[in-house]
């Protein structure tokens, strides 16, 4: 490897902080925005009938499907069984949006993978053996990482909204 040569390796490393930072802070955005404002009643009673939704209550958190909210209540379907929440028992209301969740939680990874192939960079590869080898280790570490982070989306479902009521 030449002076030139390494020294434009290093210029491509230096990128690599810049692109993780850019990652990191736009799963940052995406999860800072799904937290509504407190007492917003109004936005229950216009969820669809259907939609998946966690009641938490001082006593319970209970995942069922909406079927009605009224001035009072908020009425769901649990299996087979209706359940009524009364109003002012309801601390929150989160809504399950566990596919977009499992996308965005594993974006990162692809995207480190991309963006640390890139800051790299191909140029650098002629002539040199182990070249090819970083890439499908790169490629490898980014597929691993977008399972994991499509794993933590799913079980955590980070990117669904959630209704304060207190």
């Amino acid at each position: 490897m030449t002076l030139e040569e390494m020294s434009r390796s290093r210029g491509n490393l230096r990128r690599l902080p810049i692109v993780l930072a850019l990652i990191f802070a736009l799963t940052l955005t995406v999860s800072a925005q799904q937290t509504a404002a407190a007492g917003n009643w109004s936005r229950v009673q216009v969820l669809p009938a259907g939609t998946t939704i966690t009641v938490n209550t001082a006593k319970s958190h209970t995942r069922c499907e909406l079927e009605s909210a009224s001035a009072n209540a908020l009425t769901c379907l649990r299996g087979r069984v209706n359940v009524t929440f009364q109003r002012a028992d309801i601390q929150t209301i989160k809504v399950r949006r566990t596919g977009r969740s499992t996308l965005v939680g594993a974006i990162p990874g692809a995207v480190l993978a991309t963006g640390a192939g890139i800051a790299l960079g191909a140029e650098n590869c002629a002539g040199q053996f182990f070249c090819g080898l970083g890439a499908g280790l790169l490629l490898g570490l980014g597929a691993l990482l977008a399972v994991i982070g499509a794993g933590i989306g799913a079980l955590t479902d980070f990117t669904g909204p959630t209704i304060s009521l207190r």
